[in-house]
């Protein structure tokens, strides 16, 4: 029994890594230089990604970078943990001007006390200017021209009120001539030379959230000395930025929006194959095997191997120590297996490993204790190419025995073999991977006997990506040509990304008053490409859909006989909605 044979599959937090483990150096280190030149002042920077694609690790690396600079003053936002505020704005501001007098006052800026008292007297006068529970709604078409007429358009926003009488001698209650005012304090000698605000998970924020934020940075915010950092997915920055314009202009507004307020654009790399299986090599190593020094030492080697492109980027030292060799097949087996759709952000990894670890556990609970590495073969086999792993659950032992002797030899390339007529072309690359499954026949059966009764549909990426998200509006769209087109563009797309479409089109049904567009292009999806009348079938014969189907939905079920009889079958379904199934089930 090898090592791996008895490991346990680990569970992994979503945290933001402190350590280098995706190759992302040499962003952070970009984003250092482009917030330390002396000729981009005021300056924001945009670090684009997908969901889980390592923003946050980037804004943890360019922290600790912008910690040896020296006098500059860091501050973190996030605008989502106070995204249901009345307040974004304020709050926003009012964070700044809280880290500024937090670092003034600390040992770390060097200030003479009277010199201190007199800035720490201007940040009040500017905290108190937030009086924000009394401001208007922004027009946003307004502020989006960032017209040069600021003091007039925050007075707008900021009409005075009756509790106002008495404290305006004394407290400055408008938001008029702030920036002005807080652009003069920042060109004073403050004992720092620029403040940076890192602003995450901007892209999970609600629309008016969203604008909020840039607003209070664009208006209010960005004068000498001052730099952002906006970590977000710009095309869902874009989405909400469209969606509280009321999709002016098509989103053309929008784009021209969020281009006036990031001048530097910075878009992380997806993960390449080298280095998904680099960053599972790290993960399982720092959590199996090594700790402290020695995997920082494993971190850096691979750093190191990464700039000079020598895949594999994770191997043992001259000295042999560092991952085992279980630890890096494993990686190499799963990076192998899953294909760039699954593993092009460093969360999509993390929920694989995490679901393996929940599916080994369940397997040995049933008394299937396959070998770890064994394991991730035939769960990659059952995520990525589901009608194989289906045809071996169903074939006898022998049979079975014998088609994985076959796919083997031909995903090996082994001369001579040929490809099994059951299996597809895209599998060659499962089938090449090592361990072998063949011998393994009593295992195996055993798994595909308990896997079957479990339904897996796990989506690794968190979110789907902006070409997904911009197929799932078109098959939901009002035009009936948009429908017609989008289904034609989704089946001409992957099997994963059809998949990741029903699953959208189906959740969409109960969200919604009449879902005759979902249903309408989920079913077409079906007829057009029977691979998917499974996975739409599954969709449909959910109870809760059941019962939110009316008559008129009916006919275009035809095509589902499974459908069909699930709606007659179960209980409390609409008796007029039954009676259609009926005559669609007997032609009439």
């Amino acid at each position: 029994m090898t090592t791996a044979d008895a490991l346990p599959a680990p569970l992994f937090d979503d945290n933001p890594a402190v350590e280098d483990l995706l190759g992302f150096t040499g962003v952070a280190e970009a984003v250092v230089r482009v917030l330390t030149a002396g000729g981009l002042d005021p300056v924001t920077v945009g670090v684009q990604g997908a969901w889980g694609g390592g923003k946050s690790t980037v804004l943890n690396l360019v922290a600790q970078r912008l910690e040896s600079v020296g006098h500059v003053i860091v501050v973190r936002v996030d605008p989502w943990e106070f995204d249901d505020s009345q307040d974004v704005r304020g709050t926003l501001i009012a964070l700044v001007l809280n880290a500024l007098q937090e670092q003034l006052s600390s040992q770390t800026v060097d200030l003479p006390a009277s010199r201190m008292w007199d800035v720490v007297t201007k940040l009040n006068e500017l905290r108190r200017r937030i009086a924000w529970g009394r401001v208007a709604k922004v027009l946003v078409t307004s502020a989006a021209t960032m017209t040069p007429d600021i003091a007039g358009l925050v007075d707008a926003l900021t009409p005075a009120g009756p509790d106002d009488a008495g404290a305006a001698q004394d407290k400055p209650q408008s938001m008029a001539g702030f920036r002005e005012d807080f652009e003069s304090l920042m060109t004073q000698d403050l004992g720092f030379t620029k403040v940076v605000v890192l602003v995450d998970d901007l892209d999970r924020c609600l629309p008016a959230a969203t604008v909020a934020t840039l607003e209070a940075i664009k208006l209010f915010l960005s004068v000498k000395k001052m730099a952002f950092v906006l970590a977000a997915d710009e095309d869902l920055v874009r989405a909400s930025v469209d969606r509280h314009l009321g999709g002016l202009k098509n989103g053309v507004f929008a784009a021209l929006y969020t281009e006036k307020i990031v001048q530097i654009p910075i878009s992380l790399p997806v993960l390449t194959q080298h280095d998904a299986e680099a960053y599972v090599a790290l993960l399982l190593a720092g959590n199996l095997q090594m700790t402290g020094t020695e995997a920082t030492a494993m971190v850096e080697r691979a750093s190191e191997r990464r700039r000079a492109g020598t895949a594999p980027y994770v191997v043992p030292d001259e000295d042999g120590a560092g991952p085992d060799a279980d630890v890096l097949s494993m990686a190499a087996t799963v990076a192998t297996g899953l294909s760039a759709d699954m593993w092009q952000t460093p969360r999509a990894v993390k929920r694989f490993l995490n679901n393996l670890s929940i599916r080994q556990h369940i397997a040995r609970a049933a008394g299937v204790d396959l070998p770890l590495q064994v394991l991730i073969r035939m769960y990659v086999l059952e995520l990525r190419h589901l009608t194989e792993f289906k045809l071996l659950a169903a074939l006898p032992a022998d049979e079975r025995a014998a088609l994985l002797q076959q796919w083997e030899a031909w995903g090996s390339h082994q001369e001579g073999a040929a490809k099994p007529e059951q299996v597809d072309e895209r599998t060659r690359a499962w089938a090449g991977t090592q361990p072998s499954l063949a011998g393994r026949t009593a295992e195996i059966d055993r798994y595909l006997s308990f896997a079957s009764t479990l339904r897996s549909d796990v989506r690794f990426g968190g979110a789907m990506d902006a070409g997904q998200r911009e197929l799932v509006e078109r098959l939901l769209s009002e035009s009936d040509s948009e429908r017609r087109a989008g289904a034609e563009d989704a089946l001409r797309a992957d099997e994963e990304t059809q998949q990741v479409l029903v699953g959208a089109l189906a959740g969409h049904i109960l969200r919604v008053e009449d879902p005759e567009h979902a249903i309408e292009s989920l079913t077409r999806l079906a007829r057009d490409n029977g691979l998917l009348v499974p996975a739409v079938t599954t969709a449909l014969q959910r109870v809760p859909v059941l019962r939110c189907l009316e008559p008129h939905h009916v006919p275009m079920l035809a095509a589902l006989p499974g459908v069909l009889q699930s709606i007659v079958e179960t209980d409390d379904v609409d008796e007029q909605v039954v009676r259609a199934a009926r005559a669609e089930m007997t032609g009439r």
